[in-house]
């Protein structure tokens, strides 16, 4: 972590570039155009994923070996569990997910007012 702050800021990506380039990978992991990446305006989190999209927050900096763990976290871990749940016949609440503090910052963004369980 130390490495990554002495590094030129150069070396930090966008949102936009890094939404960009997991794509190829993405479609090889599931079927072709099943997940979009896209970049959340009002994500609290640096990403988020769900079954159908992993979002990167737009105002994040992305250092280039985030991507792997971008990848492996949000696209093979949540996205794939709430494709999976989808799938299941008795218990498709697995598609859910946690709850997250991205749900809460949107629907706050809304007028909604975000309370915690």
């Amino acid at each position: 972590m130390a490495r990554h702050a002495e590094e030129e800021p150069a070396a930090w990506w966008s949102a936009e570039k890094l939404a960009a380039l997991p794509k190829e990978k993405i479609d090889r992991f599931f079927v072709a155009g099943t997940v979009v990446v896209e970049i959340d305006t009002v994500l609290a989190a640096k990403a988020s994923a769900g079954a159908e999209a992993i979002r990167p927050q737009a105002d994040s900096r992305f250092h280039p070996n985030d991507l792997l763990h971008l990848y492996h976290h949000e696209a093979t871990v949540h996205t794939a569990a709430g494709l999976n749940g989808r799938r299941q016949p008795h218990l498709r609440s697995l598609a859910l997910g946690a709850p997250r503090a991205g749900r809460a910052v949107r629907e706050a963004g809304r007028g909604a007012v975000p309370c915690s369980p």
